[in-house]
């Protein structure tokens, strides 16, 4: 039986903007930069329209926060700090996998924002993390594998700057589990309709034809996943998702054999984690309750 990590928004990554906001780490990376011909009146009218475009997000009144940072971009096009603000917003409206159109322009307007802060600032990390965030959102439903991979990049990117960072390694094996699992799924489900057999449930070993064939195409990305969440959790032990994580590419890195011991060897530290990652949810809990 496959097991599950909770799947929450917070998860995805939206806390964490909101947190990055709150906090002012997002002000770390978002010097503003002024516009040549901008005046000191523009100036403050841009950081009063920042700080009430915060204080309406704060208030979780997003539109009210959306139309103040869209007027800090159109004062000062060239401010860093007004583009991450504005994407930011606009996410915060964002409903992951929601259908409609008016939902899927706000994730687009998200990234494109962080696009615009990028160019502004090509170190700029909470613009890199945003737009791979958008990227996945938009990669999720329709299900696009290119669009994964190219949310992975940004994570990467991230890395160079910043190794000691455990958060992109996290993503970076959270996005190669997405993709292996999808193949590995889209494998079985090919299998049955060819053969008429009867339904290869997640837990089922594959057929020896498919266990080469999903090594051939997607063992690197199994590997590579692994490897970026062992590194998270060598940068931050407690790191209870990215567990979470590497227990399933452990299963799927199982699928690549046929050998009974050698599916074992990797069950088994999937297994590992699970009771890992319990005992630490158990112990946060703990912290969490005492007064």
């Amino acid at each position: 039986m496959r097991w599950w990590p909770a799947k929450r928004r917070s998860i995805a990554g939206a806390a964490m903007l909101l947190a990055a906001l709150a906090t002012s780490t997002v002000l770390a990376f978002a010097q503003v930069s002024v516009h040549p011909e901008q005046t000191p009146r523009e100036k403050t009218q841009v950081e009063q329209l920042l700080k009430d475009g915060t204080d309406a997000y704060r208030r979780n009144d997003f539109d009210a926060a959306i139309s103040l940072f869209q007027q800090a971009v159109k004062t000062d096009p060239a401010s860093l700090k007004a583009h991450l603000y504005l994407a930011t917003a606009y996410e915060a409206t964002y409903i992951p996998a929601g259908p409609s159109n008016e939902n899927v322009a706000r994730a687009r307007m998200a990234k494109e924002e962080f696009t615009t802060a990028l160019q502004i600032e090509p170190k700029s990390l909470p613009a890199m993390d945003g737009i791979a965030l958008m990227l996945f959102y938009l990669a999720e439903e329709p299900y696009d594998e290119q669009g994964f991979v190219e949310s992975r990049s940004y994570h990467l990117k991230h890395i160079e700057l910043k190794p000691d960072d455990p958060t992109p390694y996290y993503w970076v094996g959270l996005i190669n589990w997405t993709i292996a699992f999808k193949a590995n799924s889209l494998l079985r489900r090919q299998y049955t309709a060819a053969d008429g057999a009867a339904q290869l449930k997640d837990s089922d070993p594959l057929p020896a034809s498919l266990c080469a064939q999903f090594q051939g195409q997607y063992g690197g990305t199994v590997d590579e996943g692994i490897a970026a969440l062992k590194k998270a959790i060598e940068l931050q032990p407690d790191y209870d998702n990215a567990m979470a994580y590497l227990n399933l590419l452990y299963r799927l890195k199982a699928d690549e054999y046929t050998d009974p011991g050698d599916r074992a060897r990797y069950i088994q530290l999937a297994d590992e984690l699970i009771e890992k990652f319990k005992e630490i949810k158990t112990e946060k809990a703990g912290v969490k309750a005492k007064p």
